[in-house]
């Protein structure tokens, strides 16, 4: 089976859970069941060299929000041990939109964060994650846009921070 399927299946698996436990009303149609659905679709094909090696730092950037776009971001451990990953959300301009998480992932998990924005900003407002972990990982993000309908992947990029 491949790595991406079997991803996507943990995926799946992992965050009927998290998805319940995010019902909460959307900004738009998008239930937060579909959400987690769209982010898994939306999964880039991770291969090794896309990994990110421990002890790097990435940026998700051009991410908006607001009451009516949704950042949906994904993080993947590609190590086959457990992984300690810290994950920032600022604007555009470096203003923090909350503490720092920290969380630990288990061997090829992958965690969703449904709307990571959400109650942060109103106005559209242009953001970043910024991701960093012991050990190889990936992350993404899905835009879904409620007034045109629109999702967008945003790929990460090494952050020079």
């Amino acid at each position: 089976m491949s790595r991406t399927v079997l991803h996507s299946l943990l995926l799946a698996l992992c965050t009927a859970g998290v998805a319940q436990a995010a019902a909460v009303d959307r900004p738009f149609s998008m239930t937060p069941e579909a959400a987690v659905k769209a982010l898994a679709a939306a999964a880039p094909v991770i291969q090794e060299q896309a990994s990110f090696q421990g002890g790097q730092t990435v940026a998700l950037r051009g991410l908006f929000a607001s009451d009516s776009v949704a950042a949906d971001l994904a993080l993947v451990n590609r190590a086959q041990a457990t992984n300690r990953c810290t994950l920032s959300l600022t604007t555009a301009g470096g203003a923090s939109l909350g503490p720092v998480v920290s969380l630990t992932l288990e061997p090829g998990e992958t965690r969703p964060f449904v709307d990571a924005f959400r109650g942060r900003v109103s106005v559209l407002t242009e953001t970043r994650a910024t991701v960093s972990c012991k050990r190889a990982f990936y992350t993404y993000a899905l835009l879904a846009d409620g007034d045109t309908g629109r999702l967008d992947v945003v790929t990460p990029e090494a952050s020079a921070e």
